[in-house]
């Protein structure tokens, strides 16, 4: 009952503090983190982190330039060997001119002994260096839940007794429905069979009806590959305690400046991890006291989750809910286990994934920066930072005051990749934090393979560039992966102690980074939402400016093909781009309105004004314009370009003795806005013309491929050169669990004909793998792959069949039926055209 009480309140305090980024994101001071630490030498430092995400520490900023130092003393054994072994490795790291460590064991801190720690503490106390302690812990039992993941693991057109068996070493258990590929009805279900890596399941097949096999496997995530995914809800009151007394017998001397991860779990959901439902009565607990806090009564969780018929009774039952869809497919009810009822949901307005993925980001967050509290409180009075590999809500602090105080990041490869694919995101997440975060690389290398070809770095040319790149976003300290790394027979050549000429590259580029005004630069940043997706992409746009992600969300525009635009809170202006290259732009001007160009700064022949208003360069990268009024952004080029499209489509629907829509008023109609300054609804008038005409003559039908109905694939990339802003990916070497993996699309189709079926892919040229079609579930047809033409950098315009269609609603599949010749699943899908005649590709501009 304690611990039920505790809980509540507990959740009750979360509840309101998750509601802080919202609000928060629009401010433009922030609260800063600072403490006071009290070393074991009675000295005390005052540390604080500014606006510049520096840490300021005895009033100087800390920068450092270091390594990662696994110690032989603490992670093998406590010799006099191993002593003396380290003793030699750190006098060359400190003759070298580096004094700047991350020291980390080869397992979670907690399960190692204090003493090892405290002699090397001692001696780097005493021998000038500065380090932090990479704790890399967390609760002991692995996360279990259930992955709703109905458009990868289901088996369709079923017709008789089968019994199928699935390799799935990772599922400790699983339950699976039968149902009626007609309408969706649930015709039976149950447990299935769980042994040695091995899930089977015995169906009674229907002979007259077809049906489809769905599966909700239930996974622990510390296997698998998945390192570290702990249970947080079960396992955390046994991981304080453990922390708390590894720490209690330690002594921080003046060399300690900050902790990293006390708490690593991977708990940023990615992969199959964002659709999950842990399995444990404490996570159960705790989402009872959410759902309670936040709907007060359960009548209104009832409303809220669109249930139908049938309504929960108390919070403790919607707590233990499983959803049983997630996106277009699957079965549209929850399930409870306990009872083993089910509750009919009305999806498209439920909030029951909402809820589940609202609790589990604040009481993630909750959990990191609770243990951050004690380590401050109990330990010492120093930074905690937390690894972060993407942007994440959960990395974005929410709490004013205490917490944690930093981000880490592991950023691995070469020159503006290593800020394009994890350090430019996660320096969003520091940016929208409440409070001033610490913003710092954690390790970093030419790869993140454990062997290399070569030791250390290619050159010191390539160690510049690469740490260089990592400055122009920012951050302020880097710890290259490593000084010493263990074991040495696993990470082959990544240990600098081995090649002192390369330390001194280090020192070298130490000096020149912590010089001039480092501790006080920021990058200049354009900011583009993740939601909605534009085409918007992390992008270098000069010498330490960036185009990066937000989690704020925006509004955006998109005009016609080729051009799009959005607004983004907190950010002055609209910020248009262009996905085809060079072109411009031109915008009607009231007589009040004054544009200006915010970026990019060198403004020379950008913005020009003539007769019908001011005309925009735009290119690849972001223009920001303030002083536009909403109605007015949309360019008159689109418009011209839509109103020339009307005479040959008209001319044509003439031929075939089609009925053509008032072409003429159309455009009297669309003249007669423009005049009022209203290029948006003058192209809705032309385009919805255009669109009649098209089903009227049975034009083509273009298809965005990450529209889905459903799909197994792995994501949706946004993407500058990609039709509609976006692609559908698929890239990975696991194969798929039960059924090839597949993408789904609805299509309306206008005209009784054969149809060539077209996709814009990559993954399709020599070499790929295998790929069919299917529509409205009749046989497969193996795709004939063969580049017609290049849709955009990347993608391939492919024709892949013909097939007899008639007029109405349709359903194509698409399916990877193999792996590519390195054995990688892969296959990125930007759009799909059906057309009844001829179809001549002009990359994504629609014909």
């Amino acid at each position: 009952m304690m611990r039920r009480t505790r809980i509540l309140i507990y959740i009750a305090v979360m509840c309101l503090s998750a509601v802080i980024p919202t609000y928060a994101q629009t401010m433009s001071v922030k609260y800063a983190s600072n403490g006071e630490f009290n070393a074991s030498d009675k000295s005390i430092h005052r540390w604080k982190v500014d606006g510049a995400h520096t840490l300021i520490w005895d009033g100087q900023p800390y920068i450092p330039v270091g390594g990662v130092f696994y110690s032989s003393y603490i992670c093998i054994s406590q010799t006099e060997e191993n002593w003396q072994a380290d003793i030699k490795s750190l006098e060359t790291i400190k003759a070298s001119g580096i004094t700047d460590l991350l020291l980390k064991a080869i397992g979670p801190a907690t399960w190692t002994k204090p003493a090892a720690w405290q002699r090397l503490m001692d001696y780097l106390d005493a021998n000038g260096f500065s380090y932090g302690i990479d704790l890399a812990d967390g609760p002991k039992p692995p996360l279990n839940g259930y992955v709703i993941e109905p458009a990868k693991y289901r088996v369709a057109d079923i017709t008789k007794d089968t019994t199928f068996t699935f390799n799935m070493p990772d599922v400790v258990s699983a339950l699976w429905m039968l149902c009626s590929a007609d309408d969706g009805a649930v015709l039976a279900s149950g447990g299935a069979s769980v042994s040695g890596g091995k899930v089977r399941v015995d169906i009674k097949g229907r002979s007259d009806q077809s049906c489809v096999l769905l599966l909700y496997p239930e996974k622990e995530f510390s296997n698998g590959g998945q390192p570290g995914v702990e249970d947080i809800w079960s396992g955390f009151d046994e991981f304080r305690d453990r922390l708390l007394a590894f720490v209690s017998g330690l002594k921080f001397g003046k060399g300690f400046r900050f902790f990293v991860d006390p708490l690593t779990s991977k708990m940023d959901f990615i992969g199959e991890l964002d659709n999950i439902v842990p399995d444990s009565s404490d996570y159960r607990l705790e989402f009872e006291a959410y759902l309670s806090k936040k709907y007060q009564t359960i009548g209104s969780l009832n409303t809220a989750w669109g249930l139908i018929g049938a309504n929960m009774t108390s919070f403790q039952e919607a707590a233990r809910m499983m959803p049983l869809w997630q996106g277009m497919r699957g079965v549209p009810e929850i399930f409870d286990r306990a009872k083993g009822q089910c509750y009919k949901i009305d999806t498209p307005r439920s909030r029951v994934w909402d809820d589940i993925h609202g609790f589990r980001d604040s009481s993630t967050q909750n959990y990191l920066n609770t243990a951050a509290d004690l380590l401050k409180k109990h330990a010492a009075d120093v930074p905690v930072i937390y690894r972060a590999s993407r942007m994440h809500r959960i990395f974005a602090n929410s709490r004013p005051r205490g917490g944690f105080d930093g981000l880490g990041v592991d950023c691995y490869g070469h020159g503006q990749n290593l800020v394009i694919n994890t350090a430019g995101p996660v320096y969003s997440s520091a940016e929208e934090s409440v409070c001033s975060m610490w913003f710092v690389v954690t390790s970093t290398m030419d790869t993140a393979a454990k062997e290399k070809a070569s030791p250390g770095y290619e050159s010191r040319d390539a160690m510049f560039a690469d740490l260089d790149s990592l400055g122009e976003i920012g951050v302020k300290g880097l710890f290259v992966n490593g000084l010493q790394i263990l074991p040495g027979d696993i990470w082959k050549n990544h240990s600098l102690v081995l090649i002192p000429e390369q330390l001194g590259w280090l020192k070298e580029f130490k000096d020149k980074f912590q010089g001039g005004q480092r501790a006080a630069f920021a990058p200049y940043v354009i900011y583009y939402p993740s939601v909605p997706v534009m085409g918007a992409e992390t992008k270098r746009l000069g010498p330490g400016k960036w185009w990066l992600p937000s989690l704020r969300y925006g509004t955006g525009y998109k005009f016609g093909d080729m051009l799009a635009g959005y607004t983004i809170p907190s950010q002055d202006g609209v910020c248009l781009f262009s996905r085809v290259g060079n072109t411009t732009a031109t915008f009607p001007l009231q007589k009040e309105q004054k544009p200006a160009i915010v970026f990019p700064q060198d403004q020379s022949g950008i913005l020009t004004f003539n007769k019908k208003g001011f005309t925009v360069t735009l290119g690849d990268t972001p223009v920001l314009i303030s002083g536009l009024e909403e109605r007015q952004m949309f360019p008159l080029e689109v418009v011209d370009k839509e109103m020339a499209k009307l005479g040959p489509l008209v001319a044509r629907a003439k031929a075939t003795d089609s009925r053509v829509p008032d072409a003429e008023t159309a455009t009297n109609r669309a003249k007669g806005v423009l005049k009022n300054g209203l290029p948006a609804v003058a192209y809705d008038i032309v385009h919805t013309f255009v669109e009649q005409i098209g089903v009227e003559i049975g034009t083509y039908s273009w298809i965005e491929g990450e529209n889905t109905v459903s799909n197994s694939f792995n994501r949706v990339v946004p993407s500058l050169r990609a039709s509609n802003g976006a692609y559908l990916s698929l890239d990975t070497k696991l194969p798929p669990p039960m059924s090839p993996y597949t993408a789904s699309y609805v299509v309306g189709i206008t005209k009784d004909a054969l149809h060539d079926v077209w996709i814009a892919a990559s993954g399709v040229e020599a070499g790929s793998a295998a790929i069919s079609f299917s529509f409205d579930n009749e046989p497969w047809q193996q795709a004939a792959c063969s580049v017609q033409g290049v849709s955009s950098p990347g993608f391939h315009w492919v024709r892949i069949g013909s097939v007899d269609l008639m007029k109405g609603t349709h359903m194509i599949q698409i399916r990877l039926d193999s792996p590519d010749s390195t054995g990688n699943y892969k296959l990125d899908l930007d759009a799909i055209v059906i057309c009844p005649g001829e179809f001549r590709p002009d990359g994504i501009v629609k014909p």
